[in-house]
């Protein structure tokens, strides 16, 4: 990691000519906007190997997400996404699937642009939506939400710090009222050039759930990586992201069997098309 970090500043050091940031691979929207008519897909896969999740077995998660995000003008834009389960439970005698979506979010994001000189420096605020889509206990608890976050983009030459919060209130599911939802996702990044990105990111998640029934509820957990980009100009700024999360913090409301971390390393893929 910090061979990683000084390959880094030593580019950045050498670097003449600044090249812009794509996208961050968690979806922060942060400070940013898309413009008016603008309609981006982002398409993102999310693997990790859960060992004794809080039934006391291991899973195989799986997670596609598919987003939207279309430009409103006048620095407001709309997401939609809607996360799909493929998960895998290993259990005697006979492994168990869990197929199926998840609760949708709809959010609207206003950006509010700061007057600077010589970087630039957006806020954004979303006000947000909580949506039952899920098919069954076991990928939700059919809950209505709705929350507001809070984010910020700041850019300077090549380099970018992209910072997002926000919190989900749930009225009560089809089993019990669910606890808040907190998350924080933020990011560094720099461009090495037109065509890559490199830079770090992390996804902070809190629910205090202690009569959760599926496997996405009742966590503390922090995840931090290191992240690479691929960007092509010539295809709209079409981008590729890839992050490799490290758990630096996990706890669960039902207590792990070993004592080890669950979800030691998590995969996120994401690619974004602009139309």
């Amino acid at each position: 990691m910090k061979k990683f970090f000084l390959l880094v500043l030593v580019v950045c050091l050498g670097a003449k000519e600044y090249y812009p940031i794509g996208p961050s691979v968690t979806g922060a929207a942060a400070g940013s906007t898309v413009a008016k008519g603008t309609i981006i897909l982002q398409l993102e896969s999310v693997s990790a190997k859960i060992k004794n999740n809080q039934a006391g077995i291991d899973v195989q998660k799986e997670v596609f997400i598919p987003k939207i995000r279309v430009g409103l003008g006048e620095g407001w834009d709309v997401r939609w996404q809607t996360p799909f389960l493929f998960n895998t439970i290993y259990q005697a005698p006979r492994n168990k699937s869990v197929r199926g979506p998840t609760d949708s979010l709809l959010l609207f994001h206003k950006q509010f642009v700061l007057e600077t000189e010589g970087y630039f420096l957006g806020i954004g605020t979303d006000y947000i939506v909580s949506i039952p889509t899920d098919g069954s206990l076991a990928t939700g608890n059919g809950a209505f939400g709705a929350g507001i976050g809070l984010g910020a983009s700041w850019r300077f030459q090549s380099m970018g710090v992209d910072f997002d919060m926000a919190v989900i209130g749930y009225a009560r599911g089809r089993l019990y009222e669910e606890s808040p939802w907190f998350y924080i996702k933020t990011r560094y990044a720099y461009a090495l050039s037109r065509y890559f990105d490199v830079g770090a990111e992390l996804n902070w998640d809190y629910r205090n759930d202690y009569y959760a029934s599926n496997l996405k509820q009742g966590y503390h957990t922090l995840y931090i990586g290191p992240m690479v980009g691929l960007k092509v100009p010539s295809w709209k700024n079409f981008s590729i992201g890839l992050v490799t999360y490290y758990a630096a913090y996990e706890k669960y409301n039902v207590e792990i069997p070993s004592g080890e971390k669950t979800e030691r390393f998590r995969f996120v893929v994401r690619a974004n098309l602009f139309f």
